[in-house]
């Protein structure tokens, strides 16, 4: 998943929290008080908290196997062009066909191992995203009811640290945790 659908994911999810704050502050009456508004930074959620830590720490295991057998065939595709190559001279036109058929089949079977590999890993991340951009919803809206927020925004140019509850979502996700 690229950094563009990652931020089009989180923006989306910006405005549904955006669309529950104000029609929970407009169902409150909350046009006699001055608007509330706080921001999350949602990288630092991404890259800071707890649970996103464990997923990645629980994708690395998961796929640690994987990445050995697909650094192995790597090895062994390397070994066979290369003995092809030093090879290649001193072979019969018959010998050097076979052999350079070798070194395309093997070029084709690390090349679709590492095709898989790579959709495999990039299905899971888009998973454990999803899992922890709604636990990291949850832990906003939580914290935005509680301290009286009528908006919460995640993107913005400039953000005032008086209004930055990132922090405040960071502990809310470690107690999630534990």
């Amino acid at each position: 998943m690229n950094k563009t659908t990652i931020s089009s994911l989180l923006l989306g999810a910006a405005l549904a929290t955006l669309a529950v704050c104000v029609l929970d502050a407009q169902a409150q009456g909350s046009a006699s008080r001055a608007t509330r508004v706080g921001f999350v930074n949602s990288e630092r959620i991404l890259r800071e908290a707890v649970p996103a830590k464990l997923a990645r720490a629980r994708m690395e295991a998961d796929f640690a196997g994987r990445q050995k057998e697909l650094d192995l065939a790597a090895q062994r595709n390397q070994a066979v062009s290369d003995a092809y190559q030093r090879d290649a001279p001193t072979l019969s036109e018959t010998e050097r066909s076979r052999r350079q058929l070798e070194v395309i089949n093997q070029e084709r079977y690390l090349q679709r191992l590492q095709r898989t590999f790579n959709e495999d890993v990039n299905t899971r991340r888009t998973q454990e995203l999803s899992a922890l951009q709604d636990t990291a919803n949850r832990a906003v809206r939580k914290i935005a009811m509680a301290g009286g927020y009528d908006l919460v925004i995640q993107e913005a140019t400039y953000v005032n640290p008086r209004v930055d509850l990132t922090d405040e979502v960071l502990h809310e996700l470690a107690l999630e945790v534990h």
